[in-house]
């Protein structure tokens, strides 16, 4: 029951490459192990769901989220620069963080319990498209990322990391191929999902390397006895008909139509993404307010040259989308407006 979510959960908490998943699908060789593995946590997420159902105190006692939060790395959480192969943005500064995503993953796993959230466990999970090499380099050097922003305050909690493999990363290098790519996450979310059958899921990715296609691949393979796939929030960082849509779609439109289906939705920010979030009851209108109020704090904190003239850009972005939210804050819920991002001023003048 929740003590087994419990124990897997915490197995995905500490912080190395050393996860549940890794365990389960790698460190166990023998697929008859694996498969009684796979077995009970099927039948313990059954009686879990009909505790829910019904409504028991059991369920009520219940202090775990309902849903994981999954997410990609490059373009998504950090700006890639446009360095290749990690991502295509060059309208942020490599490595900055986007604002407002941070807010935007605790509140989808916070949901719409504005409860004591310390006492839950996190449920973060990043579907990487870098691949695993020797001595988990790759790995080691996102999970000291994690922990930085974890030490900072600024991420709610430890995520865990599925990382791609080098054949993916090479078609995708070689030949600029992203299917095996987008095969490659759905894979990863297949897996995963069998391991935490008692959640439903939410992806956030972005449309510069195949996670809209993944997502439309994770919507179709998603188990009945499973968790579900309840939306997919990609960051534009091109235009939407450049991005990859698979072999089989042979015009944008039978795309886009797919991607509908699936729950695919494109965003320009992530204040966008909450907006959506919270007409769905994903997260709370309270909740929705704090990722617009991080947003302004986030974007304050990036660091810009002098001259940078993407700023301005930027931030008149970001205040379209806070507008936008503001008009849902005080007009549907009745909630007090986040202020906007001001033009900074030159340093010398306010140094006097």
């Amino acid at each position: 029951g929740d003590e087994l979510t419990e124990l897997k959960t915490l197995c995905d908490l500490k912080g190395d490459v050393h996860s549940l998943h890794k365990l389960v699908y790698q460190d166990i060789r023998e697929s008859s192990i694996r498969t009684d593995i796979l077995k009970h946590v099927q039948r313990e997420a059954s009686v879990q769901s009909a505790h829910r159902l019904l409504r028991t105190r059991k369920s009520a006692r219940s202090n775990r989220g309902s849903r994981k939060v999954l997410s990609d790395l490059d373009d998504t959480l950090l700006c890639s620069g446009g360095h290749y192969p990690a991502g295509l943005d060059k309208r942020w500064p490599r490595k900055a963080i986007y604002p407002g995503v941070l807010a935007f993953y605790r509140e989808l796993d916070l949901g719409t319990d504005e409860g004591d959230f310390r006492s839950r466990l996190g449920n973060l999970v990043f579907l990487s498209a870098r691949p695993h090499v020797f001595s988990d380099l790759a790995e080691r050097s996102s999970y000291a990322k994690f922990a930085h922003l974890l030490q900072a305050k600024r991420l709610h909690t430890m995520p865990t990391l599925l990382t791609g493999d080098l054949k993916t990363g090479g078609e995708m290098m070689l030949r600029g191929d992203m299917e095996p790519l987008a095969q490659k996450k759905a894979q990863n979310f297949l897996e995963f999902q069998a391991l935490y059958p008692e959640f439903d899921f939410i992806f956030v990715g972005d449309n510069g390397q195949g996670d809209a296609r993944a997502a439309e691949l994770m919507a179709a393979a998603s188990s009945p006895r499973g968790g579900r796939l309840e939306r997919a929030y990609i960051h534009i960082v091109q235009p939407i008909d450049r991005t990859h849509r698979g072999r089989h779609h042979d015009t944008p439109e039978s795309a886009r139509e797919a991607w509908d289906k699936a729950g695919v939705v494109f965003v320009e920010t992530f204040v966008d993404a909450a907006l959506d979030a919270c007409s769905r009851k994903f997260i709370s209108p309270l909740g929705l307010r704090r990722v617009g109020v991080a947003a302004k704090k986030d974007f304050e904190v990036i660091q810009w040259s002098p001259d940078d003239r993407r700023k301005d850009m930027r931030r008149q972005e970001l205040d379209d989308a806070l507008r936008r939210l503001n008009r849902a804050l005080v007009v549907d819920y009745g909630l007090d407006a986040v202020p906007l991002c001001e033009a900074c001023a030159p340093l010398s003048v306010r140094k006097r």
